[in-house]
């Protein structure tokens, strides 16, 4: 049951990270839409927009990185749980 805790608790704090850089990739796009509709086209930075996109670029990898370590936690937290319910069966057949 505590490894099955531990598990949990790891996806849960691996799930707020994902959540947390998707929260920034989305402030940023907003931020880059907002920039790129409000200013006229002859004032628009191009030197911005590539610091943007190459900031977005490593914030999706974040991202990216981040769903795969909830993936593993989630396999993880499978099994403590697969352990725990083989456990309670075989003392509940006692």
């Amino acid at each position: 049951a505590n490894a099955a805790v531990g598990s949990a608790d790891t996806v849960s704090a691996e799930a707020a990270v994902v959540g947390a850089s998707a929260a920034r990739v989305s402030r940023e796009l907003q931020t880059l839409l907002t920039y790129l509709t409000t200013t006229p086209s002859s004032q628009i930075d191009s030197g911005y927009i590539a610091s943007q996109a190459a900031y977005l670029t490593r914030q999706l990898a974040t991202l990216q990185d981040g769903g795969g370590a909830v993936a593993r936690a989630v396999t993880t937290f499978k099994a403590a749980l697969q352990k725990l319910a083989r456990e309670a069966r075989v003392l509940a057949s006692h």
